[in-house]
């Protein structure tokens, strides 16, 4: 991102680094608007300068500031997939239209989406669209019902580990990578499946059950859009692109595709373990990172977190119960999937 650098809330004086996007840099949307395309986002965006996410604005640095004729999702990095402050265009949604029974971001987001391209199919069928889809999943925290969790119930009972080698392996057969490629060798910093005691195992098994079981629940619900998309006969005529746990982009009629790589995160963010043994040395303007932090929070109340220092004996058992938790998970489970780079999550 041109001029942007990092998220808004390590933003600081250097060139380049101001977290925000700079107004001499147009976006996609805004370039295919002025082309006469439909433009619409859903759901993460976490573009908007903190101090300028209120109600009041003022809205030069929302959806509506970048290009995009409509909105609905949420202004900030993460929020609750169960009981999130959501925004619709520049107008804050009511809470208790959202905090109900069985409510889902993602859920929520799918619909609204394929309402929109029904609409736009009824209203503008000759125009094109633009669409960002961005689910909050896979990051944290990672909210999701239990039947979706539970599908990937011992799935990773070896560990993070053997599952890495195991998906590197499957990675060759299918051809997606090369046969003479090697597997990067586990960070020094990070500790090995056998090394972490037997008591802690069923907690982090857990972990990596529901991170699935989240990201599972994103893909089918980016099919439902698909599904819409074919049912119209459209799918020919539209580019798709996923960016693992972050967005997807629907154009259609597309001659050429800009695409946009989100931020960098470096996992050691929820794992204050991981950075302590790292040695690396954070750079100025990411001092916000918090020896204390946990990747779990077990909320108490409004506005209120406990962070346990060893995951309580309740915990395996409600990881994936609404409410209840605020949850991600570290480097040591993020080191087993495949991305760039070793220390980061695309």
């Amino acid at each position: 991102m041109v001029g942007n650098g990092q998220i808004t809330e390590l933003a600081n004086d250097w060139d380049g680094f101001s977290g925000t996007i700079p107004k001499s840099s147009a976006t996609v949307a805004e370039v295919l608007k002025d082309y006469g395309y439909n433009t619409g986002a859903w759901g993460k965006w976490h573009n908007t300068p903190a101090e300028q996410s209120t109600s009041k604005g003022p809205f030069d640095y929302w959806p509506a500031g970048y290009g995009f004729e409509y909105f609905y999702g949420f202004l900030a990095g993460e929020a609750s997939q169960y009981e999130p402050n959501m925004v619709r265009n520049t107008t804050v949604v009511n809470p208790h239209e959202l905090h109900r029974k069985g409510y889902h971001l993602t859920e929520d987001i799918a619909e609204d989406s394929i309402k929109w391209l029904r609409e736009q199919q009824a209203f503008s069928p000759d125009k094109p669209f633009f669409m960002y889809w961005a689910p909050g999943a896979a990051h944290g925290p990672h909210h999701i019902m239990k039947e979706w969790a539970d599908k990937y119930k011992g799935k990773f009972d070896d560990g993070w580990d053997k599952y890495r080698e195991r998906v590197f392996a499957n990675q060759k057969a299918k051809g997606w990578i090369p046969q003479n490629a090697q597997l990067t060798p586990r960070p020094a910093t990070l500790p090995s499946w056998d090394s972490i005691p037997e008591s802690e195992k069923p907690f982090q098994r857990r972990l990596m059950e529901v991170w699935a079981g989240f990201l599972a629940h994103a893909d089918y619900n980016a099919g439902r859009i698909i599904d819409e998309l074919k049912a119209r006969g459209q799918t020919r005529q539209h580019a798709r692109l996923l960016h693992h746990g972050r967005q997807w982009r629907l154009r259609r009629r597309p001659e050429r595709l800009d695409l946009r790589t989100p931020c960098a995160e470096r996992h050691s963010v929820h794992d204050p373990t991981a950075h302590q043994n790292s040695g690396r040395t954070r750079r100025a303007g990411c001092t916000r990172f918090a020896k204390d932090r946990q990747p779990l929070q077990r909320r108490v109340g409004p506005g209120q977190a406990v962070r346990p220092t060893n995951p309580p004996n309740w915990l395996p058992h409600t990881l994936a119960a609404p409410g209840r938790i605020w949850q991600s998970h570290g480097p040591r489970r993020s080191n087993m999937r495949p991305r760039p780079g070793r220390s980061f999550t695309m």
